[in-house]
């Protein structure tokens, strides 16, 4: 069964309709990124000689502002997104009609991706143990965002249910997750790939430009000033990866959504 969810999940991940509203998401954040970071860039070489003046401070601050709203703001459409995702799914229906149905139990998907977000928040603080932690609380719950959706679960519920899908079938849940997770790092692996490749010739004149590792900190202003003249001279190539990775962590999401979708209508007997 689970090579079976595997499969249907990647073709489902490589269809348009699936992955382009995730895609053009994606490469919003990734452009206005580099939009946002031009100008600090350029007045890196003023902070690091420490001759800059408020002006400039003010230029850094409300970039990094507005690339904070940016990103909150993706953030909040990916949910919804994602909702909508989750129902074209389990109706084979589009987009647009996942949108009208995902929007009535956003703040469920809300919620429910807060206290996620929390829980692996303080987990990831603890150490030692935190990654083993972190991962627990994704497998236990990797099934409440769908089951909002295809149950119409409030968030408490949701996460109850996955909780409980999972203690019932610990070996089974466990081996799909962790196929899930290995399929889902080879379709990222894929796609830094192809992004390191275009932005390698890049790489290279940049450590041209450097000193050697042993004279590290003998590198000057100027030297850090051609280093950035040559990254704002090339952001067309930054563009261009950003794209390939933008398209690469869609199909990866689809992938992920898609897979537990359809292991808990499996587990459901839905399908």
């Amino acid at each position: 069964m689970i090579l079976s969810i595997i499969l249907k999940s990647l073709r489902e991940s490589v269809k348009p309709r699936r992955f382009l509203p995730f895609f053009l998401l994606y490469s919003i954040f990734s452009l206005s990124a580099l939009i946002f970071a031009m100008p600090i860039l350029s007045i890196i070489p003023s902070l690091i000689s420490l001759q800059f003046t408020n002006a400039q401070i003010a230029v850094v601050m409300v970039n990094m502002v507005g690339l904070l709203i940016v990103f909150l703001l993706i953030v909040l459409l990916n949910i919804w997104f994602t909702g909508a995702l989750v129902h074209g799914l389990f109706k084979n229906k589009g987009f647009a009609a996942g949108l009208n149905y995902s929007q009535k139990l956003y703040w469920q998907m809300l919620m429910l991706s807060f206290i996620i977000f929390v829980f692996s928040g303080v987990a990831s603080l603890l150490r030692g143990f935190g990654i083993v932690i972190t991962a627990l609380i994704d497998l236990v719950f990797m099934f409440s965002l769908p089951a909002v959706i295809v149950k119409k679960y409030n968030f408490k519920l949701a996460l109850t249910r996955s909780y409980n899908l999972v203690k019932n079938k610990i070996i089974e849940t466990f081996l799909f997750w962790l196929t899930m997770h290995i399929v889902n790092f080879l379709i990222i692996f894929i796609g830094l790939f192809f992004a390191a490749l275009i932005a390698m010739p890049l790489f290279l004149n940049i450590m041209s430009l450097l000193p050697l590792l042993t004279q590290f900190t003998t590198i000057t202003n100027q030297q850090v000033v051609q280093v950035i003249d040559l990254i704002l001279s090339s952001y067309p190539t930054f563009i261009v990866a950003s794209i390939i990775g933008s398209f690469f962590m869609s199909i990866s999401h689809v992938f992920r959504y898609a897979s537990r979708t359809f292991y808990l209508l499996k587990f459901r007997g839905k399908r």
